[in-house]
């Protein structure tokens, strides 16, 4: 099986994570916030009274990782893999403290010529412990080598 079909069954294992007030706090002060101790909106993102948490932490959120660290999924060359796209819908307020589950899925590959890679977008969904969905996480990468036949590879 060529890497195109082989992305196209690879199945991401479920990832549980916790967002601490630590978490939340220094994801804020490393992205810049707080340099203002009077400025109120940036203080809510970096002092424990009122925390919330910074919505482009939605990005950081049970990422399943690399698909060469697993056995059984495509082995694609990390040192010529790049990352493409990275977007977000934020449906719900980041809970603190709470299990957050997230559920990856390739969605489309695109075989790109043998001499031009491959190409794949995926997707994120990040539920709360009750099941609520607090954001989609959309994602693409290309590896350029490995595509095979050129052809576009969709419904997945």
């Amino acid at each position: 099986m060529d890497t195109v079909q082989i992305l196209k069954t690879t199945e991401y294992p479920e990832i549980q994570q916790v967002v601490s007030q630590r978490d939340a706090m220094l994801y804020a002060l490393g992205i810049g916030l707080g340099d203002d101790p009077l400025d109120l909106n940036q203080l809510k993102y970096v002092y424990e009274k009122e925390l919330e948490v910074f919505p482009t932490m939605a990005t950081t959120l049970c990422y399943p990782g690399s698909l060469e660290a697993r056995p059984g999924v495509a082995r694609v060359d990390l040192r010529k893999t790049l990352h493409v796209f990275q977007g977000f819908e934020l449906l719900n307020p980041i809970p603190l403290d709470r299990t957050l589950i997230g559920r990856t899925k390739i969605t489309d590959v695109f075989g790109k010529g043998a001499k031009r890679g491959i190409l794949w977008t995926y997707e994120n969904q990040i539920h709360d412990e009750l099941g609520a969905l607090i954001c989609t996480l959309h994602g693409a990468s290309m590896c350029l080598v490995g595509g095979g036949r050129r052809r576009a590879c969709r419904s997945i």
